[in-house]
């Protein structure tokens, strides 16, 4: 009787023990729900809705403000006084014989002008006031405009001057290059009355990189993301967040792209982007006072799919074995350079432009080529001791990182490295992946190389063309063939494999 009570306790004790791990498991499996493919890309549409709703109101609501400023100008009693005065004092042919007095309260009120534009006008770069005829008669800058007439065939070909000879309306002239101020600009007309007789307008001239703060790095968008605003001549009127010089009103993006986008006025694409990037995009058309802009929020498409295969190491262990099954081995002839900065076990080397890296005993090892096109490349020959391995002596990926981050590049230029792993263990090439995309790099940075039917290789990196070739050598004979790598075959290129 005691060893069927000491039984069923067992068996009691089992059944909790199953019931706890199921419910675990399941538990485990609600906090960790798999993440499919088209529910991340969903997820990032939705960001990228989102951010440009929230770009376009911030947009909106600041031009709004700014033409209700500008607005006030033709109300306002010290502009419309010193308005009337400036224009009459340019009038007066010999200044000279004007009396003192007069001269003093003319500059006392221009002082008090002055003053009053910094308190209330100065979202605006300068105030130009123009008469009918088109004279110039004052600026706040009082810069090469100033005292020209905007109708002389100097001026004549710039927007301001043919809104202003086609039409004395209140109006926006949308931002293009002002070479008086030597920048974009935009201009706000407030056509400027007395007792109902037109007498000329106030320009508010109002910079762009006023708006350009609006678009400015969005915490939303990764690293690769960004939101630009485009004019319907398919210029970017914002900064790139990836060039050190201003795009605005430089960068003309590719009108297939531009066109189909003002056509539909709203939606989603996939397209190149003007960085040459895959990237999925969300857009919308808005118009203000009869100007139509475009505003695009944008992210690589290979940062959405490394955001996944994070999300899902399973699907990122499927995926890359089947890379690995699936690559074609191209042989050539090829003599090694003699002359190569040769990297030995357990180190790493740089090379510039010009330079060859070189490494050979790859077998048990790895080999490993982060490089920046036409800029440097680093080599590293990485024993089964390091990290990668599941080891501890060594963590050369890391260290490499860690230099290349704090030595060589921008975070701009991070999404332009390329990585390149010469390895004869999956296991390796999938540690060094899911590393590598934890650390910010993208599956279409990445390259793979394995070749099962050999026993060791040689890699020659050719730094300035950003181009290798392995030395294969099969076993069982003294045979040796090369292969250069294919540059497109990254991880996101699986199809060209």
């Amino acid at each position: 009787m005691k060893h069927i009570a000491i039984l069923s306790t067992i068996k009691n004790l089992v059944a909790i023990f199953i019931i706890t791990l199921v419910s675990v498991q399941c538990n485990f499996n609600k906090q960790n729900p798999e993440i499919s493919q088209a529910a991340v890309y969903d997820h990032t549409y939705s960001t990228l809705d989102s951010t440009v709703q929230n770009t376009k109101r911030q947009l909106i609501n600041y031009l709004q403000h700014t033409q209700s400023n500008a607005g006030e100008v033709v109300q306002d009693d010290l502009v419309k006084s010193f308005f009337k005065t400036q224009k009459a004092f340019e009038a007066i042919k010999d200044k000279s014989k004007l009396p003192k007095s007069t001269l003093a309260k003319k500059e006392k009120l221009e002082l008090a002008f002055r003053r009053h534009y910094i308190n209330k006008y100065q979202r605006f770069y300068d105030i130009l006031m123009v008469d009918t005829s088109g004279n110039i008669f004052y600026t706040i800058k009082k810069e090469a405009d100033y005292h020209q007439n905007i109708f002389t065939p100097e001026f004549r070909h710039t927007p301001l001057s043919r809104k202003l000879k086609s039409d004395i309306k209140k109006s926006l002239v949308d931002f293009r290059f002002y070479e008086i101020s030597g920048e974009p600009s935009a201009f706000f007309i407030e056509p400027f009355y007395e007792n109902g007789k037109f007498l000329g307008w106030i320009v508010m001239q109002f910079s762009v990189s006023k708006i350009n703060h609006i678009f400015s790095l969005n915490k939303h968008l990764g690293q690769s993301g960004e939101v630009i605003l485009v004019n319907k001549a398919h210029y970017m009127l914002t900064d790139s967040r990836f060039k050190p010089q201003s795009t605005i009103l430089q960068k003309k993006l590719a009108s297939n792209n531009i066109e189909s986008k003002f056509a539909l006025g709203k939606g989603h694409k996939q397209v190149t982007d003007y960085m040459g990037f895959d990237v999925i995009s969300a857009f919308e058309v808005f118009s203000f006072m009869n100007n139509e802009w475009l505003i695009i929020a944008k992210i690589n498409e290979a940062e959405v799919r490394s955001n996944f295969y994070l999300k899902n190491p399973d699907s990122l262990k499927v995926m890359l074995l089947k890379y690995i099954e699936q690559q074609k081995h191209h042989y050539l002839k090829y003599r090694p350079v003699r002359e190569a900065i040769n990297v030995n076990i357990d180190e790493f080397k740089r090379g510039k432009s010009g330079e060859v890296l070189y490494t050979h005993g790859i077998s048990t090892c790895s080999g490993l080529i982060i490089s920046l096109k036409q800029d440097f490349a680093y080599m590293a020959h990485i024993s089964p001791y390091d990290k990668i391995y599941g080891e501890t002596r060594t963590d050369m990926l890391s260290q490499l990182l860690n230099r290349i981050n704090y030595l060589e590049i921008t975070r701009a230029q991070k999404k332009l490295l390329r990585f390149k792993l010469i390895t004869p263990n999956k296991h390796t090439a999938v540690n060094v992946v899911n590393t590598l995309l934890k650390k910010g790099i993208m599956i279409d940075q990445i390259q793979i190389v394995m070749n099962p039917d050999a026993s060791k290789a040689a890699i020659s990196h050719f730094v300035e063309r950003d181009s290798t070739v392995i030395h294969w050598q099969h076993p069982n004979s003294s045979k040796k063939v090369n292969e250069y790598v294919n540059p497109n075959a990254t991880l996101a290129n699986m199809a060209e494999l």
